[in-house]
């Protein structure tokens, strides 16, 4: 399997919390006050509200064609057009991102799934507003329901986090850190994480051999909760 995916989600200008995959939305055009910022040919750009503050920010792709390293970089502009953040990303053979607001703050998380058919890395992503970056908050195990089966939860199938919900001012995520599922392949295994924990998807498998049965425990756990649970840190909003 070869396939390189790049899924970017519009938010509501509202800034809402608690909210799972919203539907891709691309501009028709590259808007000139960011061409104008950005030599070279521009591919898309996509509308967003990374930062939260009700108005919707720009990211825009832009190919770099090298057989030694095959990237491209994407700009990250804010509603006024100021550059917040460039960052350069790796064609892999899975690129899947979505935005998603798992927290109590206003600005969204990143969902990635990066990879090649012999081990793909799931994670989320915090959007860092004071040093203008985004930060791994942690790796875990996919799993998706579906007719009320559990399956490993591949990039391709995943549609939706599966339960999630803001209860008495907390965003909380349908989850588990009880289970025995044991990750192989070539995948980031990082030290100061010695717990994968589950996170739970909407989806329609492909692969139904792949069920789960290893899970001893779901419940219903914040960000800063999974955070504390599976490396011992702490997670600042």
């Amino acid at each position: 399997m070869n396939k390189v995916y790049l899924i970017l989600i519009l938010l509501s200008p509202l800034g809402l919390f608690a909210q799972g995959f919203i539907t891709l939305d691309t501009l028709p055009n590259i808007p000139i006050e960011i061409s104008q910022k950005v030599s070279g040919p521009l591919e898309f750009a996509l509308s967003i509200d990374f930062n939260g503050d009700g108005a919707n920010d720009y990211i825009v792709k832009q190919g770099f064609r090298n057989k030694l390293k095959p990237s491209y970089f994407e700009y990250w502009f804010t509603s006024d057009f100021e550059l917040f953040l460039k960052r350069e990303r790796y064609h892999m053979g899975i690129n899947i991102s979505h935005f998603v607001n798992i927290d109590n703050d206003p600005e969204p998380e990143i969902f990635s799934a990066d990879g090649y058919e012999d081990g793909i890395d799931y994670a989320f992503y915090d959007i860092d507003l004071q040093k203008r970056k985004t930060s791994l908050l942690f790796y875990f195990n996919p799993v998706i329901i579906d007719k009320n089966k559990e399956y490993w939860g591949y990039p391709w199938d995943i549609i939706d986090i599966h339960r999630i919900k803001k209860e008495n001012g907390s965003v909380l995520l349908w989850s588990s850190v009880k289970h025995n599922i044991i990750r192989d392949g070539n995948i980031q295994m990082p030290k100061d994480q010695p717990i994968f924990p589950v996170i739970f998807f909407k989806g329609k498998t492909t692969q139904p051999q792949a069920k789960v049965e290893e899970i001893e425990e779901r419940k219903w756990m914040t960000i800063t909760e999974i955070i504390k649970t599976v490396h011992n840190k702490t997670y600042k909003q």
